[in-house]
């Protein structure tokens, strides 16, 4: 099955160390159940980093996507809202409300399915810091599967001690170092843990995959249980640069509950 990630589109939510780090550990627990191409699209400052890394250790197709088509597909995303607002059809289709912080990392991925992902093929989709629980076993019986898409929730995964976040290395494996599990994202965050991570063909997902996008495809067939997604998110180097929509958030609370 192949993989579509972001490793740093946005061109104003760049970090590059915290995604080295999160990368290594990414393509290794991905690699191990069965991946077998990764497709990744990201700035070019961010591919031409990380690229002679990776590049020979694992199949990746780099994707590079300039600040100025980033700044297209922003505009893409308020011309889609507002086709769908003005022909009254927003009803049917999962598209919020388009802001300036929004990240129209979703449209991206769409369109990179019909790219490279065939009508009958599946395919994940997935951040950096999801890592959903799956043998290679359970992967193949999913791949043989008739399903259209696959759902699976966010379990949140930290680590640390006395009253420290942990500093997140390449050495150590990636759940020994984020050793407990909280539920902090959903009260954080203010949004659903539920995530669409599996789509077959050019099923399209929504902004921030945690549906499918065209409320008609819900019906469609779906595996049959709700994986398990360890969302490794919360360490010392993401949560001290602040990045995303929800990172000033992030920081306050933790800054708050170790009292720094």
């Amino acid at each position: 099955m192949k993989l579509i990630a972001d490793i740093g589109t946005n061109p104003e939510l760049i970090k590059i160390d915290v995604t080295d780090i999160l990368l290594h550990h990414f393509l290794k627990h991905y690699d191990d159940i069965g991946v077998t191409e990764f497709i990744l699209h990201g700035n070019n400052e961010v591919i031409n980093t990380i690229k002679p890394t990776y590049s020979s250790r694992y199949n990746i197709k780099f994707i590079p996507i300039c600040s100025e088509k980033f700044y297209e597909y922003k505009n893409r995303d308020w011309s889609m809202h507002n086709t769908l607002k003005d022909t009254k059809r927003l009803k049917e289709y999962q598209h919020p409300p388009p802001n300036p912080n929004t990240c129209p990392l979703w449209i991206i991925q769409n369109d990179l399915k019909k790219q490279y992902i065939t009508e009958n093929e599946l395919c994940f989709i997935l951040d950096l810091d999801e890592f959903v629980e799956l043998s290679s076993t359970e992967l193949k019986l999913i791949e043989s599967s008739e399903i259209q898409f696959c759902k699976g929730v966010l379990r949140d995964r930290i680590g640390g001690s006395n009253g420290n976040l942990a500093t997140l290395n390449k050495q150590v494996d990636i759940f020994e170092q984020l050793n407990k599990t909280v539920d902090i994202t959903k009260g954080l965050a203010k949004r659903a843990t539920q995530k669409v991570i599996i789509t077959r063909g050019h099923l399209e997902h929504c902004h921030g995959h945690h549906d499918v996008y065209n409320k008609a495809d819900l019906s469609k067939k779906k595996w049959t249980s709700v994986l398990n997604i360890d969302h490794c998110k919360y360490f010392k180097q993401n949560i001290e640069c602040g990045l995303g929509p929800h990172g000033r958030k992030e920081q306050a609370y933790f800054n708050d509950l170790y009292d720094k």
